[in-house]
């Protein structure tokens, strides 16, 4: 019987301190550019895209589309020479994890900004999640300026949790969606619609434990 690998996202949010990766004038920059003009020729690397925060440039954003979560797996266990110059460029903890997204469109990746939303979980509000998650997804769409919005539960364990996000049987759901332009993200997030979705969303959430980021332009 022939089994088929299931693709999965790889996210991962770095501090990246000092480093000038978006200015390929400076050795940051021309080492971060060697670095991307090889990626394709990883195996089992389907896509990559990153970004620096939009309020935050001391922060990037990796979003890695792989074949399986093995895949990447091997590729961060050889330490070769892509991962290697990849981790040293960072200078703290960075949080990663991976998910099989709700749909394989990336329309939301190739959008000018993505609002990435990390929601931590107590296990007593997992069933309870989805509903309420489906409800914001929806008044997201009815926003101007709205391209697409995938969702998925952070695959446990994960390969890199420094806050313990995911200890004790707490569940992780990475929202992603894709904005024309910060402005428009910013009004759709003031829209009475979005708001109260939102709080319905975050009252399930471990008290404090709702992460936000912008990427993009």
């Amino acid at each position: 019987m022939t089994t088929h690998a299931t693709p999965i996202l790889e996210i991962a949010i770095a501090p990246i301190l000092g480093r000038t990766i978006d200015d390929e004038l400076t050795a940051d920059g021309e080492v971060w550019r060697e670095i991307f003009s090889h990626v394709m020729n990883i195996p089992g690397l389907i896509r990559s895209s990153w970004s620096l925060n939009h309020h935050n440039r001391d922060i990037n954003m990796f979003l890695v589309d792989w074949e399986s979560y093995p895949q990447h797996e091997r590729f961060m266990n050889e330490q070769g020479t892509l991962s290697k110059p990849i981790m040293d460029l960072m200078t703290g903890d960075f949080n990663m994890y991976h998910i099989q997204t709700t749909t394989q469109s990336r329309a939301w990746l190739r959008a000018p900004v993505t609002y990435l939303s990390f929601y931590v979980l107590p296990p007593s509000s997992l069933p309870n999640f989805a509903a309420l998650l489906t409800a914001l997804k929806d008044a997201y769409a009815l926003s101007s300026g709205f391209v697409e919005v995938v969702s998925g539960d952070a695959r446990n364990p994960p390969r890199h949790d420094p806050q313990g996000w995911m200890k004790n049987g707490q569940g992780v759901v990475i929202v992603l969606s894709g904005w024309e332009s910060p402005e428009a993200l910013g009004k759709a997030l003031e829209r009475k619609e979005v708001s109260d979705a939102t709080k319905e969303v975050e009252k399930l959430c471990k008290t404090g434990e709702v992460s936000v980021h912008v990427y993009g332009c």
